[in-house]
């Protein structure tokens, strides 16, 4: 296929000087100011028919010097620990290969040395309380924080766990992705499906809705959360509770 920068060579050159002209501005703008942001030209492949041509388009980079901008960088950098420690003792043991076993058989035998319960709202956990001791582990959260974890894995059925974030005043709900063989099902269970009319009313989306396809599988296991959440009302009682009321939610 032909490729060329634009349809047209005297448009993309009047293209190229105005993005530049506006980068050289901002970007001069942000030197005097440090709560501005910079911008940086980049080009977007795109084809049409046999064509292939590249479109000019600007975009944001993020700043040091932007208080925003760090805020987004750790939010993102602490709560994809969260999400990582969702898959629990399996990942914990595997990035830490040397010690890993042995810190999870300690936290095991302090807890039944001092006679530890398991808490009541942690379901599915294994015998020797790996699952919860590597989530608690992996975020350096209390145990008290964990305000309900289930466990269990089937189709159409999750991990997840609710905790509270006191660093970052956050109540955090973090879903487990693809780990074993029933993940692995549910991934492939692709055909389309409609959200229907039950359940738009149920969520409070627009019956418009009714008829946009979700990946079957996602849709299952998506439907089990919020049933879940519901059943329970834990995430709901945490979000309206004095303790947290300034507290986020996360997902």
């Amino acid at each position: 296929p032909k490729s060329s920068l634009s349809s047209s060579s005297s448009t993309h050159t009047a293209e190229i000087d105005t993005f530049r002209k506006l980068i050289n501005t901002t970007n001069t703008t942000s030197e005097e100011n440090d709560h501005a942001f910079r911008n940086a030209l980049s080009f977007r492949l795109l084809r049409s028919d046999s064509i292939e041509f590249f479109e000019p388009t600007i975009r944001r980079v993020l700043s040091q010097n932007n208080f925003v901008d760090r805020q987004v960088l750790g939010e993102g950098a602490r709560f994809s620990r969260v999400a990582l420690a969702a898959y629990s003792w399996m990942l914990y043991v595997y990035t830490r290969k040397c010690t890993g076993c042995c810190e999870l058989t300690a936290d095991t035998l302090y807890r039944w040395g001092s006679c530890r319960r398991r808490g009541e709202n942690v379901i599915g956990d294994n015998c020797c309380g790996w699952k919860q001791a590597s989530v608690l582990k992996s975020i350096g959260v209390r145990e008290s924080d964990v305000l309900y974890a289930n466990f269990n894995n089937d189709l159409g059925i999750s991990p997840y766990i609710i905790l509270v974030d006191r660093k970052w005043k956050t109540i955090v709900l973090a879903i487990r992705g693809t780990l074993s063989l029933e993940d692995m099902i549910s991934d492939v269970t692709i055909s389309p499906t409609p959200l229907g009319e039950d359940l738009c009313r149920e969520c409070g989306l627009d019956a418009d809705w009714k008829d946009e396809q979700c990946h079957a599988g996602m849709l299952a296991g998506a439907k089990w959360i919020y049933d879940e959440l519901k059943r329970h009302g834990l995430l709901d009682e945490a979000m309206t509770s004095r303790e947290f009321a300034k507290f986020r939610l996360r997902v």
